[in-house]
């Protein structure tokens, strides 16, 4: 799993977090770091198989 969190209208490039599935099934990401407040643009990427990936796009409102 990899998260992408990006804030072009501050100039801010995607910022890539990677995340695990642990042994009892759930995921566990990344520490997210210290982020501004606003609209952020977000694309979760899950690889399901070697050859199939889930794509997720929209935006989160921090405040």
């Amino acid at each position: 799993m990899t998260l992408l969190l990006g804030r072009p209208d501050l100039g801010i490039e995607p910022i890539r977090l990677g995340g695990t599935i642990a042994p009892d099934g759930t995921w566990r990401m990344d520490p997210l770091p210290d982020l501004p407040r606003g609209e952020w643009q977000v694309t979760l990427d899950l690889r399901i198989t070697d050859f199939q990936l889930v794509r997720l796009r929209g935006t989160v409102v921090l405040d």
